[in-house]
Protein backbone atom coordinates (compact mmCIF):
# COMPACT_ATOMS: atom_id res chain seq x y z
CA UNK A 1 0.00 0.00 0.00
CA UNK A 2 1.55 3.09 -1.23
CA UNK A 3 1.97 6.13 1.63
CA UNK A 4 0.00 9.47 0.68
CA UNK A 5 2.98 12.12 -0.32
CA UNK A 6 1.06 14.62 0.85
CA UNK A 7 0.81 13.10 4.87
CA UNK A 8 4.54 13.96 5.44
CA UNK A 9 3.54 17.89 4.78
CA UNK A 10 1.20 17.91 8.22
CA UNK A 11 4.03 19.17 10.28
CA UNK A 12 4.91 22.08 8.17
CA UNK A 13 1.54 22.91 8.04
CA UNK A 14 1.18 23.25 11.78
CA UNK A 15 4.78 25.06 11.73
CA UNK A 16 3.59 27.38 9.10
CA UNK A 17 0.46 28.44 11.38
CA UNK A 18 2.08 28.70 14.29
CA UNK A 19 4.56 31.08 12.75
CA UNK A 20 2.02 33.35 10.94
CA UNK A 21 0.23 33.70 14.30
CA UNK A 22 3.08 35.03 15.73
CA UNK A 23 4.08 37.50 13.07
CA UNK A 24 -0.03 38.71 13.27
CA UNK A 25 0.58 39.13 16.72
CA UNK A 26 3.74 41.14 17.14
CA UNK A 27 2.58 43.26 13.86
CA UNK A 28 -0.44 44.08 15.24
CA UNK A 29 1.68 45.47 18.99
CA UNK A 30 3.97 47.31 17.42
CA UNK A 31 1.78 49.00 14.34
CA UNK A 32 -1.87 48.49 15.47
CA UNK A 33 -4.49 48.27 13.16
CA UNK A 34 -2.04 49.27 9.86
CA UNK A 35 0.26 45.95 10.85
CA UNK A 36 -2.37 43.96 11.20
CA UNK A 37 -3.80 44.16 8.01
CA UNK A 38 -0.28 44.00 6.25
CA UNK A 39 0.17 41.07 7.51
CA UNK A 40 -2.85 39.36 6.76
CA UNK A 41 -2.45 40.63 2.75
CA UNK A 42 1.07 39.06 3.03
CA UNK A 43 -0.63 36.06 4.28
CA UNK A 44 -3.40 35.44 1.82
CA UNK A 45 -0.42 36.16 -1.07
CA UNK A 46 1.26 33.45 0.01
CA UNK A 47 -1.29 30.85 1.41
CA UNK A 48 -2.75 31.78 -2.62
CA UNK A 49 0.62 30.60 -4.00
CA UNK A 50 1.21 27.53 -2.05
CA UNK A 51 -2.37 26.76 -3.81
CA UNK A 52 -1.47 27.35 -6.80
CA UNK A 53 1.83 25.13 -7.00
CA UNK A 54 0.01 22.09 -5.73
CA UNK A 55 -1.19 19.72 -8.40
CA UNK A 56 -4.92 18.26 -8.69
CA UNK A 57 -5.24 14.99 -9.45
CA UNK A 58 -8.81 14.34 -10.81
CA UNK A 59 -10.75 11.22 -10.08
CA UNK A 60 -10.17 7.55 -10.96
CA UNK A 61 -13.58 7.56 -12.99
CA UNK A 62 -13.15 10.99 -14.84
CA UNK A 63 -11.28 11.38 -18.45
CA UNK A 64 -7.08 11.58 -18.06
CA UNK A 65 -7.37 10.30 -14.77
CA UNK A 66 -3.85 8.12 -13.49
CA UNK A 67 -5.60 6.90 -10.75
CA UNK A 68 -8.00 3.57 -11.13
CA UNK A 69 -11.39 4.07 -10.35
CA UNK A 70 -13.11 3.15 -7.11
CA UNK A 71 -14.92 -0.55 -7.31
CA UNK A 72 -18.40 -0.10 -7.52
CA UNK A 73 -20.79 -2.94 -6.89
CA UNK A 74 -23.57 -3.76 -9.33
CA UNK A 75 -26.97 -5.71 -8.91
CA UNK A 76 -28.22 -8.24 -11.09
CA UNK A 77 -30.63 -6.70 -12.32
CA UNK A 78 -28.44 -3.56 -13.45
CA UNK A 79 -26.37 -6.28 -15.29
CA UNK A 80 -29.15 -7.86 -16.74
CA UNK A 81 -30.74 -4.85 -18.20
CA UNK A 82 -26.92 -3.19 -19.42
CA UNK A 83 -26.72 -6.38 -21.37
CA UNK A 84 -29.99 -6.35 -23.01
CA UNK A 85 -29.97 -5.81 -27.08
CA UNK A 86 -30.70 -2.34 -28.38
CA UNK A 87 -33.85 -3.22 -30.23
CA UNK A 88 -35.39 -4.63 -26.94
CA UNK A 89 -36.74 -1.47 -24.79
CA UNK A 90 -36.25 -1.79 -20.85
CA UNK A 91 -38.33 -3.11 -18.73
CA UNK A 92 -38.98 -0.09 -16.66
CA UNK A 93 -39.67 2.09 -20.26
CA UNK A 94 -43.14 1.88 -21.66
CA UNK A 95 -43.72 0.24 -24.87
CA UNK A 96 -46.65 2.75 -25.94
CA UNK A 97 -47.19 6.39 -25.91
CA UNK A 98 -49.36 7.74 -23.08
CA UNK A 99 -53.11 7.67 -23.19
CA UNK A 100 -53.07 11.41 -22.87
CA UNK A 101 -51.20 11.41 -26.32
CA UNK A 102 -53.71 8.64 -27.59
CA UNK A 103 -56.30 10.92 -27.32
CA UNK A 104 -54.89 13.94 -28.38
CA UNK A 105 -53.76 12.29 -31.69
CA UNK A 106 -57.41 10.35 -32.11
CA UNK A 107 -58.96 13.78 -32.21
CA UNK A 108 -56.39 15.40 -34.58
CA UNK A 109 -57.59 12.24 -36.76
CA UNK A 110 -61.46 12.96 -36.46
CA UNK A 111 -60.67 16.65 -36.66
CA UNK A 112 -59.33 16.42 -39.92
CA UNK A 113 -61.86 14.20 -40.89
CA UNK A 114 -64.97 16.14 -40.07
CA UNK A 115 -63.28 19.37 -41.85
CA UNK A 116 -63.17 16.83 -45.28
CA UNK A 117 -66.04 15.17 -45.15
CA UNK A 118 -67.85 18.44 -44.69
CA UNK A 119 -65.75 20.52 -46.96
CA UNK A 120 -66.11 18.11 -50.04
CA UNK A 121 -69.71 17.62 -49.57
CA UNK A 122 -71.96 19.30 -52.22
CA UNK A 123 -74.08 21.12 -50.54
CA UNK A 124 -74.97 21.35 -46.58
CA UNK A 125 -77.56 18.73 -46.27
CA UNK A 126 -74.92 16.39 -47.51
CA UNK A 127 -71.99 17.76 -44.85
CA UNK A 128 -74.64 17.12 -41.94
CA UNK A 129 -75.08 13.49 -43.14
CA UNK A 130 -71.37 13.04 -43.34
CA UNK A 131 -70.37 14.99 -40.28
CA UNK A 132 -73.14 13.38 -38.21
CA UNK A 133 -72.03 9.95 -38.91
CA UNK A 134 -68.25 10.47 -38.09
CA UNK A 135 -69.76 12.00 -34.49
CA UNK A 136 -71.92 9.57 -34.07
CA UNK A 137 -69.09 6.68 -33.96
CA UNK A 138 -66.75 8.89 -31.86
CA UNK A 139 -69.17 9.78 -29.28
CA UNK A 140 -70.86 6.27 -29.21
CA UNK A 141 -74.69 7.86 -29.45
CA UNK A 142 -77.34 5.04 -29.50
CA UNK A 143 -78.93 7.04 -32.65
CA UNK A 144 -78.27 10.39 -33.92
CA UNK A 145 -80.32 12.58 -36.18
CA UNK A 146 -80.57 16.17 -38.29
CA UNK A 147 -83.17 18.50 -37.61
CA UNK A 148 -84.01 21.64 -39.58
CA UNK A 149 -84.76 25.09 -37.59
CA UNK A 150 -87.68 26.84 -38.70
CA UNK A 151 -88.67 30.52 -37.68
CA UNK A 152 -86.09 31.06 -35.12
CA UNK A 153 -86.83 34.13 -33.54
CA UNK A 154 -84.77 34.17 -30.53
CA UNK A 155 -87.41 32.63 -28.14
CA UNK A 156 -89.13 29.38 -30.12
CA UNK A 157 -88.77 27.71 -33.38
CA UNK A 158 -89.76 24.74 -34.76
CA UNK A 159 -88.10 21.78 -35.50
CA UNK A 160 -88.71 18.66 -37.92
CA UNK A 161 -86.09 16.16 -39.42
CA UNK A 162 -84.12 16.58 -42.39
CA UNK A 163 -84.69 13.45 -44.22
CA UNK A 164 -83.89 14.05 -47.82
CA UNK A 165 -80.04 14.35 -48.25
CA UNK A 166 -80.15 13.92 -51.62
CA UNK A 167 -77.39 15.49 -54.24
CA UNK A 168 -79.94 18.57 -54.58
CA UNK A 169 -80.01 19.28 -51.33
CA UNK A 170 -83.63 19.20 -51.41
CA UNK A 171 -86.08 18.46 -47.97
CA UNK A 172 -89.49 16.84 -47.67
CA UNK A 173 -91.65 17.66 -44.83
CA UNK A 174 -93.14 14.93 -42.37
CA UNK A 175 -95.59 17.20 -40.74
CA UNK A 176 -96.65 14.49 -38.24
CA UNK A 177 -92.49 14.88 -36.92
CA UNK A 178 -92.35 18.61 -36.25
CA UNK A 179 -92.36 20.19 -32.85
CA UNK A 180 -91.87 23.38 -31.01
CA UNK A 181 -89.15 23.93 -29.13
CA UNK A 182 -88.31 27.15 -26.11
CA UNK A 183 -84.84 28.66 -25.73
CA UNK A 184 -85.23 27.81 -21.55
CA UNK A 185 -85.76 24.14 -22.55
CA UNK A 186 -82.50 21.50 -22.54
CA UNK A 187 -80.76 20.47 -24.55
CA UNK A 188 -82.10 21.69 -27.67
CA UNK A 189 -83.38 24.89 -27.15
CA UNK A 190 -80.68 26.32 -24.95
CA UNK A 191 -77.97 24.81 -28.04
CA UNK A 192 -80.77 27.50 -29.97
CA UNK A 193 -79.72 30.28 -27.70
CA UNK A 194 -76.06 29.91 -26.88
CA UNK A 195 -75.46 28.60 -29.85
CA UNK A 196 -72.98 25.98 -28.61
CA UNK A 197 -73.26 22.14 -27.91
CA UNK A 198 -75.01 20.73 -24.98
CA UNK A 199 -75.70 18.01 -23.02
CA UNK A 200 -78.51 17.10 -20.58
CA UNK A 201 -80.46 14.64 -19.30
CA UNK A 202 -83.63 14.05 -20.37
CA UNK A 203 -86.87 13.82 -18.43
CA UNK A 204 -89.84 11.32 -19.74
CA UNK A 205 -92.25 13.97 -20.01
CA UNK A 206 -90.09 15.64 -22.66
CA UNK A 207 -89.18 13.25 -24.72
CA UNK A 208 -93.28 12.68 -25.81
CA UNK A 209 -92.54 16.39 -27.26
CA UNK A 210 -90.09 15.29 -29.91
CA UNK A 211 -91.54 12.61 -31.70
CA UNK A 212 -88.12 11.65 -33.84
CA UNK A 213 -86.32 10.58 -30.94
CA UNK A 214 -85.78 6.90 -29.66
CA UNK A 215 -87.87 5.55 -27.03
CA UNK A 216 -85.80 5.21 -23.91
CA UNK A 217 -83.50 8.14 -24.65
CA UNK A 218 -81.76 9.45 -20.69
CA UNK A 219 -79.24 11.80 -22.28
CA UNK A 220 -79.24 14.09 -25.55
CA UNK A 221 -76.30 16.09 -26.89
CA UNK A 222 -77.24 18.95 -29.40
CA UNK A 223 -75.06 20.32 -31.80
CA UNK A 224 -76.67 23.66 -33.31
CA UNK A 225 -74.81 24.68 -36.84
CA UNK A 226 -75.64 28.90 -37.43
CA UNK A 227 -74.82 31.44 -39.90
CA UNK A 228 -74.47 34.98 -39.10
CA UNK A 229 -75.38 34.46 -35.66
CA UNK A 230 -78.90 32.73 -36.83
CA UNK A 231 -79.45 28.74 -36.64
CA UNK A 232 -79.73 26.97 -39.06
CA UNK A 233 -80.16 22.86 -37.87
CA UNK A 234 -79.39 20.81 -35.20
CA UNK A 235 -77.99 17.42 -34.95
CA UNK A 236 -79.26 15.67 -31.71
CA UNK A 237 -77.32 12.50 -30.61
CA UNK A 238 -78.76 10.23 -27.97
CA UNK A 239 -77.39 8.70 -25.19
CA UNK A 240 -73.74 8.97 -26.42
CA UNK A 241 -71.39 7.11 -24.28
CA UNK A 242 -68.64 10.06 -24.20
CA UNK A 243 -69.33 12.54 -21.47
CA UNK A 244 -69.48 16.36 -22.19
CA UNK A 245 -65.70 17.19 -21.24
CA UNK A 246 -64.35 14.77 -23.64
CA UNK A 247 -66.79 15.72 -27.09
CA UNK A 248 -66.80 19.71 -26.08
CA UNK A 249 -64.00 20.38 -28.67
CA UNK A 250 -64.96 17.89 -31.34
CA UNK A 251 -68.02 19.11 -31.17
CA UNK A 252 -66.98 22.62 -31.55
CA UNK A 253 -64.72 22.05 -34.50
CA UNK A 254 -67.42 20.21 -36.08
CA UNK A 255 -69.79 23.32 -35.67
CA UNK A 256 -67.35 25.72 -37.33
CA UNK A 257 -66.61 23.54 -40.14
CA UNK A 258 -70.44 22.91 -41.24
CA UNK A 259 -70.80 26.77 -40.44
CA UNK A 260 -68.37 27.18 -43.48
CA UNK A 261 -70.55 24.50 -45.47
CA UNK A 262 -73.61 26.61 -44.80
CA UNK A 263 -72.18 30.20 -45.17
CA UNK A 264 -70.68 28.78 -48.71
CA UNK A 265 -74.14 27.77 -49.85
CA UNK A 266 -75.18 30.98 -48.97
CA UNK A 267 -72.99 32.55 -50.59
CA UNK A 268 -73.71 30.50 -53.71
CA UNK A 269 -77.68 30.73 -53.48
CA UNK A 270 -77.04 34.98 -53.46
CA UNK A 271 -74.80 34.55 -56.56
CA UNK A 272 -77.13 32.65 -58.70
CA UNK A 273 -80.16 34.77 -57.50
CA UNK A 274 -78.03 38.28 -58.30
CA UNK A 275 -77.04 36.44 -61.53
CA UNK A 276 -80.49 35.72 -62.56
CA UNK A 277 -82.05 39.03 -61.42
CA UNK A 278 -79.08 40.80 -63.38
CA UNK A 279 -79.63 38.69 -66.40
CA UNK A 280 -83.23 39.81 -66.72
CA UNK A 281 -82.25 43.27 -66.17
CA UNK A 282 -80.23 42.88 -68.78
CA UNK A 283 -82.33 41.39 -71.16
CA UNK A 284 -84.93 44.08 -70.76
CA UNK A 285 -82.27 46.98 -70.83
CA UNK A 286 -81.32 46.12 -73.88
CA UNK A 287 -84.51 45.46 -75.88
CA UNK A 288 -85.96 48.94 -74.16
CA UNK A 289 -86.51 51.40 -77.06
CA UNK A 290 -84.60 54.30 -74.68
CA UNK A 291 -81.03 54.57 -74.47
CA UNK A 292 -79.43 53.06 -70.89
CA UNK A 293 -76.47 54.27 -69.45
CA UNK A 294 -75.53 53.34 -65.86
CA UNK A 295 -73.01 54.85 -63.76
CA UNK A 296 -71.21 54.60 -60.47
CA UNK A 297 -71.81 57.27 -57.90
CA UNK A 298 -68.98 59.28 -59.20
CA UNK A 299 -71.01 59.25 -62.85
CA UNK A 300 -68.42 56.97 -64.67
CA UNK A 301 -70.25 55.17 -67.40
CA UNK A 302 -70.18 51.23 -66.14
CA UNK A 303 -72.66 49.95 -68.96
CA UNK A 304 -74.80 51.04 -72.02
CA UNK A 305 -77.28 48.98 -74.31
CA UNK A 306 -77.51 49.45 -78.22
CA UNK A 307 -80.68 52.51 -78.04
CA UNK A 308 -78.01 54.52 -76.44
CA UNK A 309 -75.35 54.96 -79.15
CA UNK A 310 -78.24 54.61 -81.58
CA UNK A 311 -79.40 57.59 -79.98
CA UNK A 312 -76.69 59.70 -79.05
CA UNK A 313 -73.85 58.19 -82.10
CA UNK A 314 -71.19 57.80 -78.83
CA UNK A 315 -69.80 54.09 -79.60
CA UNK A 316 -69.22 51.80 -77.14
CA UNK A 317 -65.37 51.91 -76.58
CA UNK A 318 -66.18 55.92 -76.25
CA UNK A 319 -68.10 55.92 -73.50
CA UNK A 320 -67.38 52.88 -71.06
CA UNK A 321 -64.74 54.24 -68.44
CA UNK A 322 -65.35 57.81 -69.01
CA UNK A 323 -67.46 60.53 -66.70
CA UNK A 324 -70.82 61.66 -67.81
CA UNK A 325 -70.30 65.28 -67.66
CA UNK A 326 -66.73 65.07 -69.41
CA UNK A 327 -68.47 63.13 -72.49
CA UNK A 328 -71.89 66.26 -72.35
CA UNK A 329 -68.95 68.77 -71.96
CA UNK A 330 -67.61 68.06 -75.62
CA UNK A 331 -71.00 67.06 -77.37
CA UNK A 332 -73.77 69.90 -76.00
CA UNK A 333 -73.89 73.44 -76.57
CA UNK A 334 -74.45 74.93 -73.64
CA UNK A 335 -71.69 74.82 -71.12
CA UNK A 336 -74.48 75.41 -68.38
CA UNK A 337 -76.24 71.91 -68.96
CA UNK A 338 -72.87 70.72 -68.15
CA UNK A 339 -72.66 72.35 -64.82
CA UNK A 340 -76.05 71.65 -64.09
CA UNK A 341 -75.16 68.03 -64.60
CA UNK A 342 -71.94 67.96 -62.56
CA UNK A 343 -73.78 69.70 -59.22
CA UNK A 344 -76.54 66.61 -59.04
CA UNK A 345 -74.06 63.82 -59.66
CA UNK A 346 -72.00 65.62 -56.92
CA UNK A 347 -75.24 65.79 -54.51
CA UNK A 348 -75.88 62.35 -55.15
CA UNK A 349 -79.32 62.95 -56.23
CA UNK A 350 -81.86 61.90 -59.03
CA UNK A 351 -82.21 63.98 -61.87
CA UNK A 352 -83.94 65.13 -64.98
CA UNK A 353 -81.79 67.25 -67.48
CA UNK A 354 -82.44 68.16 -71.13
CA UNK A 355 -79.25 69.43 -73.47
CA UNK A 356 -78.97 69.79 -77.08
CA UNK A 357 -76.28 68.53 -79.42
CA UNK A 358 -75.20 66.96 -82.33
CA UNK A 359 -75.57 63.06 -83.68
CA UNK A 360 -73.11 61.57 -85.95
CA UNK A 361 -74.43 59.96 -88.12
CA UNK A 362 -73.25 58.06 -91.74
CA UNK A 363 -73.01 60.67 -94.22
CA UNK A 364 -74.65 63.67 -92.14
CA UNK A 365 -74.25 65.03 -88.82
CA UNK A 366 -78.32 65.89 -87.31
CA UNK A 367 -79.10 68.25 -84.58
CA UNK A 368 -81.16 66.80 -81.58
CA UNK A 369 -82.29 67.21 -78.30
CA UNK A 370 -82.12 64.44 -75.74
CA UNK A 371 -83.25 63.89 -72.02
CA UNK A 372 -81.50 62.81 -69.11
CA UNK A 373 -84.02 60.66 -66.68
CA UNK A 374 -81.36 59.67 -63.47
CA UNK A 375 -82.57 57.52 -60.45
CA UNK A 376 -79.80 56.05 -58.21
CA UNK A 377 -80.13 53.03 -56.64
CA UNK A 378 -77.95 50.29 -55.16
CA UNK A 379 -76.03 47.12 -56.83
CA UNK A 380 -76.86 43.65 -56.57
CA UNK A 381 -74.67 43.53 -53.04
CA UNK A 382 -76.81 46.34 -51.37
CA UNK A 383 -73.59 48.16 -50.54
CA UNK A 384 -72.73 50.50 -54.00
CA UNK A 385 -75.22 53.51 -55.10
CA UNK A 386 -75.27 53.48 -58.93
CA UNK A 387 -77.23 55.99 -61.42
CA UNK A 388 -78.98 54.12 -64.15
CA UNK A 389 -80.05 56.64 -66.58
CA UNK A 390 -82.74 56.95 -69.17
CA UNK A 391 -81.73 58.69 -72.47
CA UNK A 392 -84.48 60.14 -74.47
CA UNK A 393 -84.84 61.97 -77.82
CA UNK A 394 -87.09 64.48 -77.05
CA UNK A 395 -86.62 66.66 -80.50
CA UNK A 396 -89.81 66.17 -81.77
CA UNK A 397 -91.15 67.47 -77.93
CA UNK A 398 -89.12 70.59 -78.64
CA UNK A 399 -90.52 71.44 -81.99
CA UNK A 400 -93.73 70.88 -80.80
CA UNK A 401 -93.13 73.05 -77.48
CA UNK A 402 -91.64 75.79 -80.00
CA UNK A 403 -94.50 75.53 -82.48
CA UNK A 404 -96.73 76.27 -79.74
CA UNK A 405 -94.82 78.85 -78.04
CA UNK A 406 -94.91 80.26 -80.92
CA UNK A 407 -98.94 80.18 -81.69
CA UNK A 408 -99.24 81.74 -77.95
CA UNK A 409 -96.49 84.69 -79.50
CA UNK A 410 -99.12 85.10 -82.12
CA UNK A 411 -102.11 85.51 -80.36
CA UNK A 412 -100.74 87.84 -77.62
CA UNK A 413 -99.68 90.06 -80.71
CA UNK A 414 -102.83 89.60 -82.34
CA UNK A 415 -104.60 91.02 -78.79
CA UNK A 416 -102.61 93.82 -78.96
CA UNK A 417 -103.67 94.87 -82.19
CA UNK A 418 -106.71 97.10 -82.78
CA UNK A 419 -109.76 95.22 -84.25
CA UNK A 420 -110.02 95.79 -88.24
CA UNK A 421 -106.83 97.84 -88.32
CA UNK A 422 -103.78 96.09 -87.92
CA UNK A 423 -102.51 98.77 -85.99
CA UNK A 424 -101.63 99.29 -82.48
CA UNK A 425 -104.47 99.89 -80.32
CA UNK A 426 -105.42 102.33 -77.37
CA UNK A 427 -104.24 101.36 -73.89
CA UNK A 428 -105.40 103.13 -70.85
CA UNK A 429 -102.70 102.98 -68.33
CA UNK A 430 -103.41 104.41 -64.95
CA UNK A 431 -101.32 107.39 -63.53
CA UNK A 432 -100.15 106.87 -60.01
CA UNK A 433 -102.13 109.95 -58.30
CA UNK A 434 -104.98 110.44 -60.58
CA UNK A 435 -105.72 106.92 -61.51
CA UNK A 436 -106.83 108.36 -65.06
CA UNK A 437 -105.62 106.49 -68.37
CA UNK A 438 -104.90 107.86 -71.00
CA UNK A 439 -101.78 106.96 -73.62
CA UNK A 440 -100.75 104.73 -76.59
CA UNK A 441 -98.98 101.37 -76.30
CA UNK A 442 -97.36 99.95 -78.83
CA UNK A 443 -96.79 96.30 -79.35
CA UNK A 444 -94.23 95.93 -76.66
CA UNK A 445 -95.77 98.32 -74.45
CA UNK A 446 -93.72 101.32 -75.74
CA UNK A 447 -95.27 104.54 -75.90
CA UNK A 448 -96.85 105.46 -79.54
CA UNK A 449 -96.59 109.00 -81.27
Amino acid sequence: MSQNPYSTRTPWTVMMLLLALAAVAAATWNWGLSGLGLTMTVLASTGIGLMARRPVQPAGDQPSSTQPPHATELSADAVAQATLPLSQPPASQPASDPPQRVDAQAQLALSRRIAEAAHTAPNLAQALHRVGEALHEHLGSRGWICLRVEGWNGESALLRPWMDTGSDGNDMIDVSAIAATHRDERPLGEALSKLSPQMAEIPRTTAANCPWRLSGTHRVVALPISIEGWPLALLEFDDPMANQTDCTAVLEIAAIQLGFVAQRDANLAHMASNAEHLSRLTLVASRISSGVAITDRDGNIEWINSAFVALTGWPEERVIGRRLPELLSKEVSDPATVSELEDHISRGVPFRLSYESARQGAQSITRYWGEIDAIQMLDETGGRSQYVCLFNDITKRKSQEHIRDQADLAGARHHLLAPGTGRPGRIRAPFPRTGRVHGRLGLRGHPVS
